[in-house]
């Protein structure tokens, strides 16, 4: 299992990264449960890396990862190292050849991780988790491997990953926040533009279109399950009638005046919230003047 919020840190790493570098690789750190054989990947952190211009192979500042290293886990006293992740490699200007994911970098960096992951996670296998930032199909594309090597101690001769199953999986408040990222206004038509989120109120109102065409999707199934237009599912029946279930019986007006007090409430924090915001900034200038 893999947290959203890791596919986030890993692609904002290679926007970050340098020109002439093709690829970027982190730490992978989570949760191991050996009797369930579940590798939880919760966080993640960069690898600082570098091409010896000398043997034209990928290196990394060891010491510097140790480092952080020991203070990521000093404050995270439940996660452990368990794998690593690399982007796919994509063209860099002036180089003479495009890089392959499954190069011997690949191979010596996962053999230099087995070593982490047996110390702190009791896990033989680390985990290469991989990243697409290609964008060339139409979603992103995430893959899990597990990795063999071959060959004498330090000094692999062959290697072979294995694809494993991924799925990537959040938490309520970990979906909250992506959703929220999700609806953010981009500030203009660029891919990568940054973008606003956006306020309580119209969080509401998406929320409450979203709602009534789910509401209106489930009516117009079970119109045409009752008029026979439609073969009934036993399944999907029985989770309506569950979600039905699960709604409080309450009267029109009652819930009416629910919703209405509900939004005035949020009417009033976001007009006090501007009013803090126009007061402080008055007060500021005043400031700058005396």
């Amino acid at each position: 299992e893999c947290s959203p919020l890791v596919v986030l840190s890993v692609l904002d790493h290679f926007k970050r990264r340098d020109l002439d570098q093709s690829r970027v690789v982190g730490t992978l750190v989570g949760t191991f449960d050996p009797t369930n054989n579940l590798v939880k990947v919760t966080n993640s952190f960069p690898l600082p890396t570098f091409i010896d211009e000398e043997i034209g192979k990928l290196q990394w500042n060891n010491d510097l990862d140790e480092k952080l290293r020991a203070l990521y886990l000093a404050t995270s006293e439940n996660e452990r190292v368990v794998g690593w992740y690399s982007t796919l490699p994509v063209p860099v200007e002036g180089a003479e050849a495009e890089e392959s994911i499954w190069s011997m970098s690949t191979f010596e960096l996962h053999q230099a991780y087995e070593a982490k992951t047996i110390e702190s996670a009791a896990l033989a296998d680390p985990v290469l988790v991989t990243i697409d930032t290609s964008l060339k199909k139409p979603q992103l594309s995430i893959a899990a491997y597990t990795g063999t090597l071959i060959g004498l101690k330090d000094d692999p001769l062959i290697g072979s990953f294995s694809p494993m199953p991924l799925t990537v999986t959040a938490d309520d408040a970990e979906r909250i926040g992506v959703d929220t990222l999700i609806k953010g206004k981009p500030e203009s038509s660029e891919f990568d533009a940054p973008a606003t989120l956006i306020d309580e109120t119209e969080n509401l109102e998406q929320s409450l279109v979203a709602l009534l065409q789910i509401l209106d999707d489930v009516s117009t199934y079970v119109n045409k399950v009752t008029s026979g237009e439609t073969e009934g599912n036993v399944t999907v029946g029985r989770a309506i009638a569950d979600a039905v279930a699960q709604v409080p019986r309450l009267d029109p007006d009652v819930f009416e005046k629910m919703v209405t007090d509900h939004s005035l409430d949020l009417i009033t924090v976001s007009y006090l919230n501007d009013l803090a915001r126009t007061q402080l900034a008055l007060a500021d200038k005043i400031g700058n003047v005396l």
